[in-house]
């Protein structure tokens, strides 16, 4: 995985010095924020939207551009690797938004509480979440793999929370990025409603909150307290915590 990343990389860099335009996922002809459509499908999931083709960045045409590609998942997946070729970062999220957002545009792990790419890494822990019975168990025990494993790949300075990004827009990158802090950012999207997952949801919460942790080395237990409340709240009911 490490090298189809380090092969992507050259590739358009390449594309992007000699055509001024890129190969990447698109929606008519630009980079969306989101790739996926804002209404779920019937399965609950939210559809891709964006389809591969090309970006015009015609600024790069003739240069020697440093290249930025975003691999939410594969890059952590092969981040330790990734290290001796290139500098690589991290963002990271709430845990229990990650759950709710991977449950959100992946059908397997929304229905079975399995996601095939975490699974094809990681065999072993593919095995383990087929002994457990209870999807949600499943679902919890890959994000706490997931963080297990990027506290094992990067230092913590080389991973910034997701929320910290929002809040303060280019500001908190400016450590990796000189300059960072002048940089338009959008502001964040408002959370989507939780619809039908909101229980579901806050079960996990209380599932992640009894778990030792990867996790608390970049959010505190109140934090995720915090998005239960949001979620409590969306369906009118109070929480103990």
């Amino acid at each position: 995985m490490a090298d189809r990343i380090t092969t992507t990389f050259t590739t358009v860099r390449d594309a992007a010095r000699d055509t001024g335009s890129v190969p990447s996922r698109a929606v008519n002809g630009r980079l969306p924020d989101d790739l996926f459509a804002r209404t779920p499908g019937p399965d609950g999931t939210r559809p891709l939207i964006a389809q591969l083709g090309e970006v015009a960045v015609p600024f790069a045409r003739g240069t020697d551009p440093d290249v930025v590609i975003a691999h939410p998942l594969h890059g952590l997946l092969a981040a330790q690797k990734l290290q001796d070729q290139m500098p690589v970062r991290a963002l990271v999220r709430n845990p229990l938004a990650m759950i709710a957002s991977m449950m959100s545009v992946e059908p397997k792990f929304r229905a079975e509480g399995l996601f095939p790419r975490v699974n094809e890494v990681y065999p072993q822990l593919a095995k383990s979440l087929r002994t457990l019975d209870d999807i949600d168990a499943r679902r919890v025990t890959t994000v706490y793999h997931l963080f297990s494993q990027l506290a094992e790949a990067l230092p913590r300075h080389q991973v910034v929370r997701l929320e910290d990004l929002a809040a303060t827009g280019g500001l908190a990158l400016s450590g990796w990025l000189p300059g960072a802090e002048s940089l338009p950012v959008p502001p964040p999207e408002p959370t989507r409603s939780c619809g039908q997952d909101c229980d579901t949801l806050i079960t996990m919460g209380w599932a992640l909150l009894d778990l030792p942790g990867p996790m608390w080395d970049y959010y505190r237990e109140e934090d995720v307290a915090d998005y239960m409340r949001a979620l409590a709240e969306e369906i009118g009911i109070s929480l103990p915590i």
